[in-house]
């Protein structure tokens, strides 16, 4: 696999992204409690909510220089492309893993109980002949 991909699916990669989707949920949901009806300005919902996540993203790896980032992404400039490309697939990342996540549990939690109509047996109603 090239270098490049393999950086894009690597555990710092999405575990970078998953960050970014956290601070981005922590925002949204203080924002949306103090203005209720943000969702209806155009600027929030057209402008802001699709340019935060890179923006976060990029801030965070200016910020974060001893994080654990792939091999070869040793420059500023580096960093802020994987920041902010970790940002822009933040949410679609977040939404593949939560996916996962729940195949998983419902697999672990369906194997763990019995089954919900056990077989029965057939038993014959006495009859009076």
């Amino acid at each position: 696999m090239d270098s490049g991909i393999s950086a894009l699916f690597s555990w710092q990669f999405i575990l970078f992204a998953l960050g970014v989707s956290v601070v981005m949920w922590f925002l949204r949901t203080i924002l949306e409690y103090i203005f209720p009806n943000i969702d209806k300005i155009k600027f929030w919902s057209e402008l802001c909510l699709p340019l935060l996540p890179p923006t976060i993203g990029a801030t965070v790896s200016y910020f974060a220089t001893k994080y654990a980032y792939p091999d070869g992404l040793n420059s500023l400039s580096g960093r802020l492309l994987f920041g902010s490309v970790a940002g822009l697939l933040s949410g679609l990342i977040f939404r593949v893993v939560r996916g996962m996540l729940k195949d998983k549990i419902q697999n672990f939690v369906s194997s763990q109980q019995p089954p919900a109509n056990p077989p029965s047996q057939v038993i014959p109603f006495p009859t009076d002949r």
